[in-house]
């Protein structure tokens, strides 16, 4: 049996990636663990490889799906479940994936998720019991058990005093769950000022960590108990709208509450489904005591200018946030192109088969001496066909990813502008060029110059963002582009058959379109 060299390259890129990532994000003292199984299946393959390549590869293979990619994807859903509330479920999956990795704590994951599970349901003290068997203030995990035991009885003041005594800054700071809880804690207790100047100071560390829903926590204290409800309603609608509706609604209460809006903020108290939650039901009763609602938030100018800053940063990310993903679920104009393609592929194979090259020049194949000759509807048509069903696959992939931001910011009609540009220019250039060289493919096919394009059209939006609004979010986003583009434009040049002309074309004409079209989009809120 033979086997494709690029499986082992595959395991050998992951492995390299998750070892760099650990080390750059100095976490080796946290999850060593992960390293090790990392660097012992790289050993493993490189001496396996010397005796056997086969042999390396089905061994790497499947060492690297049992003990990093299941345990990886299961980590994430762990964290997804927690995250939504629905400790139970974790504590079930937990349980397996322990075996595939026994170790940073995965062992006691299930337990300390029973007591999770145990509180929420009202058993306080069964939880408690199980919280102060791993209790301690040495191990990371044990500092994050203390700290749901303070979490889990309420107890906001004692979980600061344990802080204080018992954690340096480096230990707080290097964990988010632990500093998440702490936040929390502050705001709570009233301490507003150390809340805001806190998530401050931690908003580079989360952005460097790529920490996204605790930076998202985060905001959302801040803003809750600094009263902006209309800001943390921004929150809940991109990083945290898969936020558990009731906890959304408990802080939204919240910040009504704070911002002297009571009546509003009892009505979404009342809403709210909280039977099966005791501590839910403990919370909103704190927040109706008379003890919270007589809570008033005085600023300082310098805190003002925080919670300000913060506003902005939701604000930008909500606006530019959703680039190269599939968070937008409006964009039409995209899935109409999608479908297009879909039904010329459709006629493609009807007529003879999408990789025949007679049916293809008789759809509008770019042929650039026919072209030269007075065809130039095949300069459009071209970006219509694709060449079998894994390019049409690629190329529809891409415009469900990229195309919904770019729709969602310029429009339908501009988008659509850009996305045809892009193709018919990409078209043109390699019409152009065909007569100073001689390129080894006769026909050109595919929407690859139009989805490009909207790349470009991608970097041009976050470009503005940057330069105009100083936004951080746009800035992080613009270098992603910059590495994508690169990535295949390498790809382009390695792989024969690739059109690394249209490629690149649609990307500057789609970015340099775009660029002046932002003069008078007026970007969405």
């Amino acid at each position: 049996m033979t086997f494709h060299p690029w499986m082992v390259l595959l395991v050998c890129n992951w492995c390299v990636a998750i070892a760099f990532a650990i080390l750059l994000l100095n976490f080796y003292k946290q999850i060593q663990s992960w390293l090790t199984v990392i660097f012992s299946i790289l050993t493993l393959t490189f001496i396996l490889f010397f005796i056997s390549p086969n042999l390396a590869i089905i061994v790497s293979t499947i060492l690297w799906f049992l003990f990093l990619f299941l345990p990886v994807f299961g980590l994430y859903w762990i964290q997804f479940l927690m995250f939504r509330g629905s400790y139970d479920r974790a504590r079930q999956l937990a349980a397996i994936v322990r075996w595939l990795h026994p170790a940073d704590g995965l062992v006691e994951l299930p337990h300390l998720l029973k007591a999770l599970t145990l509180a929420q349901r009202g058993n306080i003290e069964e939880a408690g019991n199980i919280f102060k068997s791993y209790q301690t203030s040495e191990t990371a995990i044990g500092r994050t058990v203390t700290a749901l035991f303070y979490v889990t009885s309420d107890s906001w003041e004692d979980l600061l005093i344990w802080i204080r005594e018992n954690i340096s800054d480096r230990q707080l700071f290097g964990v988010n769950n632990l500093v998440i809880y702490y936040l929390r804690a502050l705001g709570e207790t009233g301490n507003i000022h150390a809340l805001l100047q806190a998530v401050e100071r931690l908003t580079p560390e989360f952005e460097k960590r790529q920490s996204l829903i605790p930076l998202a926590l985060a905001r959302m204290y801040a803003l809750a108990f600094c009263g902006k409800s209309d800001s943390l309603g921004s929150l809940f609608d991109r990083p945290l709208r898969r936020y558990p509706k009731n906890i959304r609604q408990f802080w939204m209460g919240t910040a009504k509450l704070i911002e002297g809006k009571e009546q509003e903020a009892r009505q979404i108290f009342d809403a709210i489904p909280h039977q099966s939650n005791t501590n839910l039901q403990q919370a909103i009763a704190r927040r109706l005591s008379r003890d919270f609602q007589a809570t008033s938030v005085q600023l300082s100018d310098g805190d003002r200018e925080i919670c300000d800053g913060i506003i902005t940063a939701v604000e930008q990310e909500k606006r530019y946030g959703s680039a190269l993903t599939v968070a937008n679920n409006r964009a039409y104009c995209s899935y109409i192109l999608i479908g297009l393609n879909l039904a010329v592929f459709s006629l493609q194979v009807l007529l003879g088969g999408s990789q025949n090259i007679p049916v293809l020049i008789q759809l509008g194949a770019l042929i650039p001496e026919a072209v030269w000759e007075g065809q130039w509807w095949r300069l459009i048509a071209a970006n219509f066909l694709h060449f079998g069903p894994v390019h049409l696959m690629m190329n529809a992939i891409g415009l469900y990813i990229i195309g919904g931001f770019v729709e969602k910011t310029l429009g339908t009609i501009r988008y659509f502008g850009v996305y045809l540009s892009s193709g018919i220019a990409s078209m043109a250039v390699i019409t152009i060029l065909s007569r100073f060289i001689e390129f080894s493919a006769k026909i050109t096919v595919g929407a690859s110059g139009s989805v490009m394009g909207l790349v470009g059209a991608t970097g041009a939006i976050l470009l503005w963002g940057w330069h105009r609004e100083k936004a951080r979010i746009a800035r992080q986003r613009f270098q992603l582009v910059l590495l994508m583009v690169g990535l295949q434009m390498a790809f382009d040049l390695s792989v024969p058959n690739i059109s690394f002309i249209g490629h690149l074309s649609g990307v500057i004409v789609g970015f340099l379109i775009t660029l002046m079209l932002m003069k008078w989009v007026k970007l969405p809120d």
